[in-house]
């Protein structure tokens, strides 16, 4: 299970709550971290990041620090449906248009391939099953 702690800024319908998280630093722990341009353009500004998040039962009001988690499967699950089944199809639909009609058959066929991935993972993550998807509260911080 991933973590991460904020605050929340706003309580929105069905139990969920928005909360605004600090981006974490990528090169935080590297030694070149104070001679490197990216070290210091990212130590500028660190941005708020604002989530929605399943409340989980808490009641919860703007300014409570929260620690929030998500499962490793739902992003596994996500980038699957998202990167790796649209790179698939349009590779099959490359190989096949070229089987079928040649080059300009898996230019064809790759593209067609292409879009009908990129339509599977549009379904694939409908309004419906956007709540699977939300980071959940699983505790307040301590403050």
């Amino acid at each position: 299970m991933l973590e991460e702690t904020g605050t929340v800024v706003g309580i929105e319908e069905e139990g969920r709550v928005r909360v605004a998280t600090r981006r974490q630093r990528a090169c935080g722990g590297c030694q070149g971290e104070n001679s490197c341009g990216a070290g210091y353009f990212a130590g500028q500004a660190a941005p708020a990041h604002i989530i929605e998040a399943r409340a989980n039962g808490y009641r919860l009001s703007p300014g409570d620090e929260v620690v929030l988690a998500i499962e490793q499967r739902v992003i596994w699950t996500a980038l699957l449906l998202l990167y790796v089944q649209p790179i698939l199809l349009l590779a099959l639909g490359g190989v096949l248009g070229q089987l079928a009609a040649g080059e300009s058959g898996a230019v064809i066929g790759a593209i067609g391939g292409l879009a009908a991935g990129l339509l599977l993972a549009r379904c694939g993550s409908s309004q419906q099953q956007q709540d699977k998807y939300l980071p959940i509260v699983i505790k307040r911080a301590s403050s």
